[in-house]
């Protein structure tokens, strides 16, 4: 069983270390464009409302801090929820948004892509790697 066990970690390593290399591997042709972790265009507004669970254009009314949620840093937001493109979100809704990204204004009205969190009570998270647009007036 021993024997077994470490004959497998030198091949689990070079498996790692070979799909590393081959993940970070700029293609010629996009060598200065950012390559994004998911299955979508981040820049795509329709890819990124196909991937969300919610979309809605909503008010925010105030700042909630920072949380981590699922290992991500996120700003908290109570929004109050306007026009809705999909899904069924209505009310106020907590809505986090991906530490690090523009800050959003209370007072202020944006499009919110998000997906729900696993736990009801942690709200929406908006989609990866994108920030809410602010809404057309």
């Amino acid at each position: 069983m021993r024997r077994a066990r470490t004959a497998v970690v030198p091949a689990v390593a070079a498996l790692v270390l070979a799909g590393g290399g081959w993940i970070g591997q700029e293609s010629p042709d996009k060598a200065e464009s950012a390559e994004s972790v998911t299955r979508y265009d981040p820049a795509d507004p329709s890819q990124v409302a196909a991937t969300a669970d919610d979309v809605f254009i909503a008010d925010v009314l105030a700042t909630g801090g920072r949380r981590t949620i699922d290992e991500v840093d996120w700003d908290l937001y109570r929004v109050r929820v306007g026009e809705r493109r999909k899904g069924d979100r209505t009310g106020t809704v907590q809505v986090a948004v991906e530490h690090g990204g523009p800050l959003l204004r209370t007072g202020a009205s944006y499009l919110f892509a998000t997906n729900r969190f696993p736990h009801p009570a942690d709200g929406n998270g908006q989609v990866a790697e994108t920030t809410p647009r602010a809404a057309p007036p």
